[in-house]
């Protein structure tokens, strides 16, 4: 068994802290209430040279805590330094990365030691939930495995550093964050570890990590363009270096081709800048792309992502933009066309269509034995070829998904799926039909859920289109009476904006009345004052 101290803890919670703030207290009240036992983990912070009271509420947080460590050092700028200082000083045989104003749940830490030690993994990956934001990399977490593939099995698109590594296998292999980096920092620790083709484990049956977004994080601020895209530059590097084929290789390409450059074209990103920037921004990328991203790799995207890369390669930056808004992004409207419960189950059936950004169908256009998305009108006659999804049918992916409403956890549930084309007066128009079975008591992976309120999330995957959409609920549909299991009850229910959402309470068993309390407490009065006059 590796230990990197042979009296240290199990695993190393490393946080680089900078004017931390209270987030923090919510950070270290999480590692308190893991199950693996305070004794059994340790948390190191680093502060990043705060020059507030930050250091001050870490050492007056760790004066009553024995497992908490304290280290400062000058103000280096970025988590990098911090983080890797942190790294030198953990004794645990795990070290997990943390950002300072995020959250474990209760379980994570037992679940990934043991996930990890059981694999005999180098790295640990925890379901990661997004509060706040949508999740990253959601599709890593379809199940739990002890052997997850870099990019078969999505563990690539994960891009954040909340990751545990085996504290050995950072050190025998020199594997830290770069330094010298201000931006994508993360994921080039990512793909520099892979270069060593670590063994990684899934624990997707348990949320483990809350990736809290807010406002202040340095992840959503506009990064220079020039440092951004030369750090990217940095992390295809050690993607070059990978021991593994070329078409491996290749689909880390594309996992950051879409990631760093064509996702940047939604509404929030390109659209949404100022001028000046977006020009700054889009010149970066543009020639990123042509340098280190051949167009060969546009034949394994989408047909939405293989327009937007299109445009991309030809500097087309004002019709990227266009395309980019609200109104004219495929989407999906997904509605619920029946629920019954059975066995102690819902059953939902939801059909989905994809729609154009307006609202209306996103009709196909048969071209020979092509098929195509049928091009918005600012699009060139020249570049519909690249929209023909004629292939892309069987590769779709349709999901319901059950969410925790105050978390955001998203859980996949167990379905069936049709698709079909219907055909319509312009055009047949991508169909489908899903069908799950809601258990309350496995809902969560094998687990069951938990009172609160849960909606229903549609996610839609096809054509380069990603869709997560919360369910509708038609006003005339009949719902189920609430299931009962046990102290549980899960009830469906229409919400105020006409989704479809599951409300589960849990009932305590009837206790004895006031008055029966109190005939209890007389009678046993009377019995102690029998004994006394007994025993005198």
């Amino acid at each position: 068994m590796d230990v990197a101290d042979p009296g240290g803890p199990d695993v190393s919670v490393v946080v680089a802290t900078f004017r931390t703030g209270a987030p923090l207290l919510d950070l270290v009240d999480s590692l308190a209430r893991q199950t693996i036992g305070t004794d059994r983990l340790e948390l190191v912070t680093v502060d990043d040279g705060s020059g507030d009271d930050t250091p001050d509420v870490l050492r007056a947080l760790a004066a009553d805590r024995p497992w908490m460590t304290v280290a400062e050092i000058p103000n280096s700028g970025w988590p990098c330094r911090p983080r890797n200082v942190g790294t030198d000083l953990a004794r645990g045989r795990w070290v997990l990365y943390m950002d300072h104003d995020d959250r474990l749940w209760s379980q994570a830490l037992e679940a990934m030691v043991s996930a990890g030690d059981r694999a005999g993994a180098d790295v640990v990956i925890g379901k990661e939930v997004r509060t706040g934001g949508r999740t990253i990399g959601l599709e890593a977490f379809r199940s739990s495995t002890d052997d997850a593939h870099v990019t078969r099995d999505h563990a690539f698109e994960v891009l954040t550093p909340h990751r545990m590594y085996r504290h050995a296998f950072l050190d025998e292999h020199g594997v830290r964050f770069e330094e010298s980096l201000r931006r994508l920092e993360d994921v080039h620790l990512l793909a520099a570890a892979e270069v060593h083709a670590p063994t990684t484990a899934v624990v997707a049956d348990l949320a483990c990590y809350q990736w809290v977004i807010h406002g202040e994080n340095s992840s959503l601020r506009h990064p220079d363009p020039v440092e951004y895209f030369d750090a990217a530059r940095r992390v295809l590097d050690e993607v070059d270096r990978w021991p593994h084929p070329e078409e491996v290789r290749d689909d880390a390409r594309r996992v950051l081709l879409r990631a760093l450059v064509l996702n940047r074209a939604s509404p929030s990103g390109l659209p949404a800048w100022d001028e000046e920037y977006r020009r700054a921004f889009f010149a970066e990328a543009r020639r990123l792309t042509r340098e280190r991203l051949p167009a060969s790799l546009d034949a394994g995207l989408g047909a939405h992502d293989r327009l937007r890369a299109a445009l991309v390669r030809r500097g087309d930056l004002d019709l990227l933009v266009a395309l980019g808004t609200p109104r004219r992004i495929p989407t999906t409207r997904p509605h619920v066309a029946a629920v019954e419960a059975a066995d102690g189950r819902l059953r939902v059936t939801v059909t989905v269509r994809l729609l154009q950004g307006d609202g209306a169908d996103l009709v196909l256009r048969r071209r020979g034995d092509r098929l195509l998305l049928r091009p918005d009108p600012l699009v060139p006659d020249d570049l519909a070829t690249v929209l023909d999804v004629a292939a892309e049918f069987d590769a779709a992916r349709v999901d319901l998904l059950l969410v925790e409403r105050s978390t955001n956890a998203e859980w996949f549930q167990p379905a069936e799926v049709g698709t079909r084309l219907v055909e319509g007066p312009d055009g047949p128009v991508w169909e489908a039909t899903l069908v799950a079975d809601v258990d309350p008591a496995t809902a969560r992976a094998g687990h069951p859920v938990v009172p609160g309120r849960w909606d229903l999330r549609l996610h839609t995957h096809l054509a380069g289109i990603d869709s997560r959409v919360l369910v509708r609920l038609d006003e005339d549909l009949a719902l189920p009476a609430p299931l009962r299991q046990g102290p549980m009850t899960t009830a469906a229910y229409r919400t105020a904006g006409g989704r479809m959402a599951l409300h589960v309470t849990r009932t305590r068993p009837p206790g004895p009345s006031r008055s029966r309390r109190a005939r209890v407490r007389l009678l046993a009065g009377r019995v102690r004052r029998r004994l006394r006059l007994r025993l005198r």
